[in-house]
């Protein structure tokens, strides 16, 4: 196994390691509404993936380009031919960053407040939900200024650095979470993670990346480098997409919590937690891939591509299925007693475990059609996203989550899945003589 590998699946394990653990304290020191309120917060926080318009992704799948020729120095320093124009490069996405960041805390805290604000006359418990709220966008907004710096090292070849920053991120905010819980910090526990991944990040860059970071704050704004035309057409691409996969992935429970209750809206977040932990954790073989594949189309080596992508689906079925099977016996184990009350009933479990499984496929057959630095897929998820809102939409005002889910299921493997492969066979045939 490579150190690149060792070090995705080592994070990627951490995070579902963690997400277990958190889940087992959620459900024992929060209420079930407070759960509810919880994961809302989670779900509503996670608009920042919306605000970024697919950027950290762009930027992956751009540095690998720009940066032919060069490598890394000590503490992060430039070495070999076009420093300059890859400087610029890099100072542009972290000003862009920080202008998104900005826009991120106004909007979403406005919106927040007033969709919280809405739910809190209804509520049979009372929650303090504003401070926390407060700390969690602002905590959330000031970590998207790092997600460049991780993004272009992730792209440039520095995997496991990059993979190693994430799990100590990881695991210093699952502590700091998991210490709120159990002390009686209650929603602030949402904000452990984002404050602790500021942290993390600094301390890598600064102990590390020193000279990356001065790097930046000597380029001026205006460089050699043209955004507009280099990352623009991708990055709008990957952000309506990325809407279009945030309504896919993440709406149900804000949907639930404002239609139904927190309680039910406690148990879809929860249980979209725990399939969703596996998901991320069987993508690890396809994360590996995506600088490897981005290199295989600058040398025009489309068999090579094909390869790797293969090696990715494989990897990631294989850890899916073993995964789904380790999670459906605990399921059965957990049965009668109150966790039990805190997730959503076998059947709907199962039928999530099914939608995250081609959710995260047709995700997959974006990523290799993105090392090309195109977004063919990105109006199939937008539709797949409004489909999956308005349907969602409709089953929650007129009954439960079970309609919710089914919903989703039918978006992901009845529309979604034939769609997105259609899409890629044909781009696929198209590179195969692209040289002829």
């Amino acid at each position: 196994m490579s150190r690149e590998l060792i070090a995705i699946f080592g994070q990627r394990l951490w995070q579902s390691f963690a997400g277990l653990v958190t889940v087992f304290l959620v459900t024992r020191y929060l209420s079930s509404e407070e759960q509810g309120w919880y994961y809302t917060f989670l779900s509503v926080a996670a608009w920042y993936s919306i605000f970024e318009m697919g950027l950290s992704t762009a930027l992956v799948q751009s540095s690998g380009h720009f940066f032919r020729g060069m490598r890394w120095g000590p503490s992060g320093g430039l070495e070999g031919a076009g420093g300059a124009y890859f400087s610029s490069f890099f100072s542009q996405a972290v000003r862009v960053y920080i202008w998104l960041a900005g826009s991120f805390a106004c909007l979403v805290l406005l919106f927040g407040g007033a969709f919280f604000s809405s739910k809190t006359g209804n509520s049979a418990a009372v929650v303090a939900w504003q401070f926390p709220w407060l700390g969690l966008v602002l905590a959330t907004s000031a970590a998207m200024v790092t997600l460049p710096f991780l993004s272009i090292a992730e792209g440039t070849g520095s995997i496991a650095e990059a993979y190693a920053v994430r799990l100590g991120q990881g695991v210093a905010g699952a502590l700091a979470c998991w210490v709120l819980l159990a002390t009686g910090g209650a929603l602030w526990a949402s904000v452990a993670v984002p404050f602790a991944g500021i942290v993390v990040a600094w301390t890598w860059l600064l102990c590390y990346r020193k000279k990356t970071v001065s790097v930046i704050l000597r380029t001026p704004k205006t460089g050699d480098f043209d955004w507009r035309r280099e990352i623009w057409p991708l990055q709008w691409r990957l952000g309506v997409g990325w809407l279009g996969v945030y309504f896919m992935s993440q709406l149900a429970t804000p949907i639930l919590f404002y239609f139904q209750d927190s309680v039910v809206a406690g148990q879809m977040g929860l249980t979209l937690t725990i399939v969703h932990m596996l998901g991320l954790l069987s993508q690890a073989p396809l994360a590996k891939v995506v600088p490897a594949m981005s290199t295989a189309v600058v040398q025009r080596s489309w068999r090579d591509l094909e390869t790797l992508f293969k090696q990715g689906v494989s990897g990631f079925c294989l850890l899916f299925g073993a995964g789904t099977a380790v999670l459906w016996m605990v399921n059965l184990i957990v049965q009668g007693t109150p966790f039990a009350e805190r997730i959503l009933p076998s059947r709907q479990l199962a039928e999530l475990l099914v939608f995250v499984f081609f959710f995260q496929l047709n995700l997959a057959f974006g990523s290799q059609l993105r090392a090309l630095r195109q977004e063919p897929l990105v109006w199939i998820y937008v539709a797949g996203g409004v489909l999956t809102f308005l349907g969602s939409w409709a089953m929650a005002a007129t009954g439960s989550s079970a309609g919710v889910i089914r919903i989703m299921v039918l978006v992901q493997a009845g529309a979604l899945f034939p769609a997105c492969l259609f899409v890629w066979r044909s781009n696929l045939r198209q590179w195969r003589y692209s040289d002829d």
